[in-house]
């Protein structure tokens, strides 16, 4: 997988084009809210949490094997939650779970540890790669290169320029990595 550059993301992000008012950009901000507001993660909050980054999905989520997965599940996400990160074995156990999505996976984690997890889909791939390939966005080792790439950016001693401007078009503060996902969903259409 390509790696995307500290200069390639700040001219992309003159091109991001935001409205405050949008449907998402409003619906973010209680996602994060609402995983932020619980101490530990349960069986229920999974559900709920799972459903609701479904709706920003083309397709009704199906939860594969709920009774033996969501205890696995749970346990996973509340380490997360805690700050330690997922190994390829927890990404699988998470994706195979809700309906074999990665994409549906990186959401719930962003949203549960929004400073450790970007969102990952197939308009962020096609802005790192060039092309879209709905089969390399469900591979776990992609994902974790595409964090890697995004520790990598806000590291850059002017990232956090590039992060205040996307704050002042989004309307509110984000993560850094929100901010770097952000931009290269919107310009990887």
């Amino acid at each position: 997988m390509k790696h995307v550059s500290f200069e390639q993301l700040v001219r992309a992000e003159r091109e991001t084009r935001l409205a405050p008012a949008d449907s998402f950009l409003l619906a973010y901000r209680e996602f994060v809210a609402y995983f932020a507001s619980l101490n530990t993660i349960t069986e229920h909050n999974l559900i709920i949490g799972a459903h609701f980054v479904y709706g920003w999905m083309p397709r009704m989520l199906v939860l594969k094997n709920p009774q033996e997965r969501l205890p696995i599940a749970v346990g996973i996400l509340n380490q997360v939650k805690q700050g330690k990160p997922a190994t390829i074995q927890d990404l699988l156990c998470l994706r195979e779970l809700i309906d074999n999505s990665l994409v549906a996976t990186s959401k719930l984690l962003h949203f549960i540890n929004p400073n450790t997890y970007a969102i990952w889909d197939s308009r962020v791939y096609k802005f790192i790669n060039g092309r879209k390939n709905e089969y390399q966005t469900r591979e776990p080792d992609n994902y974790l290169a595409y964090l890697v790439n995004c520790r990598d950016i806000v590291q850059d001693r002017e990232f956090q320029t590039l992060h205040e401007s996307m704050n002042r078009k989004i309307g509110y503060s984000v993560t850094p990595y929100r901010a770097i996902e952000l931009i290269m969903y919107m310009n990887g259409g």
